[in-house]
C-alpha cells in the first residue's frame, strides 16, 4: 500500500485537487457528492466485472510470457469498461 502511494502520489494529489475544485465550483454540492459516489461505485463494480470476465474468457495471464493475444484482449476489455465508466 505504501509503495503504491509512493509511485502514484502525483495522481492522488491531482485527484484530491480536482475533487476540491469541483466541489467549490459546482452549483449543487449535494448532487456533486452523490455523483462522485455513483462514479466511484460504478468504477469499482466495473473493475470487478472486468476481472471476472477476463479470468473466465482467457484465464490467468502470465505477463512475462509471449502470449500477446491474451494481453491485448485484456487491455481491450479494460478500455471498453473505461469508456463505459467515463460516459456513465
Amino acid at each position: 500500500m505504501l509503495t503504491t502511494i509512493k509511485r502514484s502520489y502525483l495522481e492522488l494529489i491531482l485527484a484530491v485537487v480536482g475533487i476540491i475544485v469541483g466541489y467549490i465550483f459546482v452549483f449543487d454540492q449535494k448532487e456533486f457528492i452523490a455523483m462522485l459516489g455513483r462514479k466511484v461505485s460504478l468504477c469499482g463494480l466495473l473493475t470487478f466485472i472486468w476481472y471476472i470476465v477476463r479470468r473466465a474468457r482467457i484465464g490467468m495471464i502470465n505477463w512475462s510470457e509471449k502470449e500477446e493475444w491474451r494481453k491485448i484482449y485484456a487491455l481491450v476489455l479494460l478500455l471498453a469498461y473505461a469508456i463505459v465508466i467515463a460516459l456513465g
